[in-house]
């Protein structure tokens, strides 16, 4: 804005010393003194260089500002990747452990969060017997349905496999969380629909909840 309105007095500026340097031009010829011409010339010349430089300048800073936000969205999408999981598009194993590592320490100061793992159980057998496709399927519809379930405070992970994590940020009481262990039972029984196939599963779950002190 400082740039862009330097630049715009400048021109101004600029506009008034070439009226200026014509109209003495026409004096100087009617009087043949070629003196203040060339004082003006100069001072012409000087004034449109000061437009061009702020010109510059302000281009340049705008240059600078795209490409550092265009760096920055880079920087975010290539982070975003880097801990999802490709397949069900749900966080993976590496932001897990970001999100356990920040969550020792909340414990550390009083807080409660609780921790859920899922193992669909015979998976191994669902690939051999449908082939890696479904067992693709399988995952990814699996992965949409605990995500259907959390609320705010709650994320789902694929840790690799047929393993999936849930964290829970601020379980306050373990009745809510065997409410919530009781809805993830109900949900995983429910057989799942594939382009191919309807595949039935089991799913082993193990919640635990922090005491707050470790």
């Amino acid at each position: 804005m400082g740039f862009t309105s330097g630049a715009r007095a400048s021109a101004s500026g600029t506009l008034a010393a070439v009226s200026m340097y014509y109209g003495v031009l026409a004096s100087g010829f009617a009087q043949r003194d070629y003196i203040p011409l060339i004082e003006l010339s100069w001072l012409a010349h000087a004034s449109m260089g000061t437009v061009l430089c702020g010109l510059l300048v302000h281009y340049f800073e705008k240059q600078t500002h795209r490409e550092s936000t265009a760096l920055n969205k880079d920087n975010v999408r290539i982070r975003a990747l880097a801990l999802t999981d490709r397949l069900t598009k749900r966080l993976n194993r590496r932001a897990f452990q970001m999100t356990m590592d920040r969550l020792v320490i909340q414990s550390a100061s009083g807080a409660h969060p609780a921790l859920c793992i899922l193992d669909l159980d015979g998976f191994k057998q669902i690939n051999d017997t449908h082939g890696h496709d479904v067992g693709d399927q399988v995952l990814s519809v699996f992965a949409e349905r605990l995500k259907s379930m959390v609320g705010r405070g709650r994320e789902v992970y694929r840790l690799g496999g047929d393993e999936f994590a849930i964290v829970c940020d601020h379980e306050s009481s373990l009745e809510k969380l065997e409410a919530f262990g009781k809805d993830l039972a109900a949900l995983t029984r429910e057989p799942i629909r594939t382009r191919f196939t309807e595949v039935e599963m089991d799913v082993s779950i193990g919640i635990a909840l922090s005491d707050g002190t470790s």
